[in-house]
């Protein structure tokens, strides 16, 4: 199986229809014991804003990391919702959900505008040299997410892997640093480490402005660090490409995952 990695990135803005990044966002990130809890899966590139939804059917092991199941989503047009009860235990929880596989194809320009600015620069010069430049993108889509939230007090549980295939793990503990920290996370894919991927990071300022930049790409242990330029709501997002054996459905397997967290403001 082929197996690609990202080498280019960039921030063009594109429409809804071509944004592959989806996840969760809690209506806060520290909750008390028991406390109930509104959290919309959002998709789009204005974070936090959301730009579509994802119908509830194509939903799959909503959960939070306790076991405890994330069910009654409801799809409100820009955004699929759900509420959620905090653990009664104080500590470091994630509220995760994966999706269905979503088969979808792009025309040729759509594609490789889609593919720069998830920054698989590799994966359009690898088409451009199978002479598929000009071809539809053909994909099937599995997305995860998963948003790290504090319950009553940080603990153990923040560097807990989920078993997504695609997973951005945290090395450090949001809760405890604040800006200009740098953060270590990994990315494991189907449980390993994943080389030379890179990491759209977004944030929001004080003031509402969002930042963006590129983290990575990661080392051969599957290491990135990232400089938090504020203190506040944070989104991280990667993905991965695999070259289907079997082309009948479509051409790619594509993986996306996210995280998104809070550090605590001064």
């Amino acid at each position: 199986m082929l197996c690609l990695r990202a080498a280019l990135f960039s921030f063009t803005i594109l429409p809804a229809l071509l944004a592959q990044d989806t996840y969760l966002l809690p209506e806060r990130f520290v909750l008390d014991p028991g406390e109930t809890c509104a959290i919309g899966l959002h998709s789009g590139d204005f974070f936090p804003a959301s730009e579509y939804s994802v119908p509830p059917e194509k939903l799959a092991r909503a959960r939070l990391s306790t076991g405890a199941s994330l069910g009654a989503w409801e799809d409100l047009g820009d955004r699929t919702a759900a509420v959620f009860t905090a653990p009664g235990r104080p500590g470091s929880y994630y509220a995760a959900v994966e999706t269905l596989p979503i088969q979808r194809e792009l025309e040729a320009d759509d594609f490789d505008a889609y593919l720069a600015d998830e920054g698989a620069g590799d994966i359009i010069e690898w088409r451009s040299r199978q002479g598929e430049a000009r071809r539809p993108g053909r994909e099937l889509i599995r997305k995860s997410a998963k948003a790290l939230v504090t319950v009553g007090r940080p603990g153990p549980g923040f560097d807990r892997p989920l078993g997504h295939a695609l997973e951005i793990v945290l090395l450090d503990d949001t809760a405890t640093l604040n800006r200009g920290d740098a953060l270590r996370v990994r990315i494991l894919f189907r449980g390993a480490p994943l080389r030379g991927a890179l990491i759209n990071v977004r944030w929001l300022y004080e003031d509402g402005r969002m930042g963006s930049m590129a983290a990575g790409p990661t080392d051969a242990r599957g290491l990135a660090t990232i400089r938090l330029e504020a203190a506040g709501k944070w989104k991280l997002h990667t993905l991965r490409l695999v070259r289907r054996l079997d082309r009948s459905e479509a051409d790619w397997d594509t993986y996306s995952a996210s995280l998104t967290f809070a550090t605590p403001r001064p």
